[in-house]
């Protein structure tokens, strides 16, 4: 079947004028969207929302064709296909086209304000984005780190926008549908990753994701999220009860010991929010903190006795990989202290053994990033720049539990669930400051949190 679709694209590109014919029906049809959208707010609308939910597909990381080739990933390096990669600035310029009178009424009536309380709701974060732009001076790869700052750049400006267009329930439902697709299409394809001696060649279903690992995390907060739904929300009830089934059932498929622990973590907060709601802003705060606080230690725990604990379960010894991962890039970070080495420019594998972090690595193999979303924080930025996330990171906290004890619905505590899945994830993986999927959904609720903060003052 993939050779038969690799000669039917073969001959269609050796056909200039079935190539003409072809590209000439698409902008009429492309056109007459354009017209459509302009004059039918309703249809722009729908558009627009499935437009947001492709763009977030393509985040995730999809490993199927041709989202493979549209991860804005490869805008920053070498891409596998350069021709597929650089196809997708058509698509958004052209989703930007379809969308322009909605765009051009947001940037005329709400854009400014919107930011001007963002910034005032969370300086710290929108400090680091001006970090960001100013470790391009400093980066040893300087072409690279400002492709960087640009994706990371458009995520808030999206972000941005959404949090300016749509309210509450339906603004985290777009990002929801989306996790919802994945976990349809993975019980398509049935990918698995991480087959190794140890598990007995088993593995884990890893569908249309990079591993299972991915899988059963993305899982993990799809399934509690469309449970709150399912249980709070009377429209579709039997479709949001599908949707946490069928994911569910990927995170034990995915055989993730992360995204079962992750799903256990995110369940029992979600199950204490009546708890939570009936405590006084502080103590709720104190509460949650000391939670996080258990992760970390039920972390440290785990890698302490990981021997013994993923010996038991049959399993790789990847956590003791990353201890010795952590104590490589010590020294690295000690190199650049305070400013960091810049975004992007300290791991590069597509560079091999022109990659900068190959000389600090001493194990016997070449990892793609920290396997720790704070470290890498810190090689990226250094000690300034992690000081600033940690207070971003400290803002957006405060806020997501004054937004779970102000509003009511089941999306008051969704905020609450994406930090702890950002935090948890970042503990293992290193997702922070990178353009996934989890660092869109973390941008969001930063600033749909800074944004309702600052305006419920007034």
């Amino acid at each position: 079947m993939k050779a038969l679709l690799v000669d039917l694209i073969g001959s269609i590109r050796g056909n200039r004028i079935f190539l003409l014919i072809l590209l000439c029906t698409f902008a009429s049809y492309g056109l007459l969207v354009i017209l459509y959208a302009n004059k039918k707010q309703k249809i722009a609308l729908i558009l627009e929302k499935g437009f947001i939910v492709f763009c977030l597909c393509c985040l995730a990381g999809l490993r199927v064709t041709p989202f493979l080739h549209w991860h804005p990933y490869y805008l920053i390096r070498p891409p596998l296909n350069s021709i597929l990669a650089n196809f997708q600035l058509v698509i958004y310029g052209f989703m930007i086209i379809v969308l322009f009178s909605r765009i051009k009424i947001f940037i005329n009536q709400k854009l400014i304000n919107v930011l001007r309380l963002s910034i005032v709701g969370n300086p710290f974060f929108w400090a680091l984005l001006i970090m960001l732009i100013l470790s391009i001076s400093w980066s040893s790869s300087p072409l690279i780190t400002l492709k960087a700052v640009i994706v990371l750049a458009f995520i808030n400006i999206l972000a941005t926008y959404l949090v300016g267009q749509y309210e509450d329930q339906e603004l985290f439902n777009i990002p929801m549908w989306s996790m919802a697709i994945i976990a349809l299409m993975s019980h398509v394809v049935r990918r698995r990753t991480n087959i190794t001696a140890s598990n007995n060649y088993v593995g884990g279903l890893s569908g249309v994701l990079p591993s299972k690992n991915q899988l059963g995390t993305l899982m993990a907060v799809a399934t509690v999220l469309w449970l709150l739904r399912s249980k709070n929300s009377s429209k579709q009830r039997w479709l949001s009860w599908v949707i946490a089934a069928i994911s569910l059932i990927l995170i034990l498929q995915a055989n993730s010991t992360g995204g079962l622990f992750l799903f256990i973590t995110l369940f029992t907060l979600a199950v204490s929010t009546n708890f939570l709601k009936k405590l006084r802003f502080q103590y709720a705060v104190i509460v949650i903190i000391c939670l996080l606080l258990i992760t970390i230690l039920s972390n440290i725990v785990i890698v302490a006795n990981v021997e013994r604990i993923l010996g038991a379960a049959g399993k790789d010894l990847t956590l003791s990989s990353r201890t010795e991962i952590w104590s490589d890039i010590l020294p690295a970070i000690q190199q650049r202290l305070w400013w960091g080495h810049g975004s992007y420019a300290f791991w590069q594998n597509w560079r091999e053994a022109a990659n900068p972090a190959a000389k600090w690595m001493t194990v016997n193999w070449m990892p793609p990033h920290a396997h720790n979303g704070f470290l890498d924080v810190t090689v990226d930025l250094g000690l300034i720049g992690l000081v600033i996330f940690l207070l971003s990171f400290l803002v957006t906290l405060i806020q997501a539990v004054w937004y779970l004890l102000k509003v009511r619905g089941y999306e008051s505590v969704i905020p609450l669930l994406i930090i702890a899945y950002a935090f948890q994830v970042n503990l293992s993986e290193s997702q922070f400051l990178k353009p996934y999927i989890l660092w869109f959904w973390y941008v969001l609720v930063t600033v749909k949190l800074s944004v309702t903060f600052v305006a419920s003052r007034k």
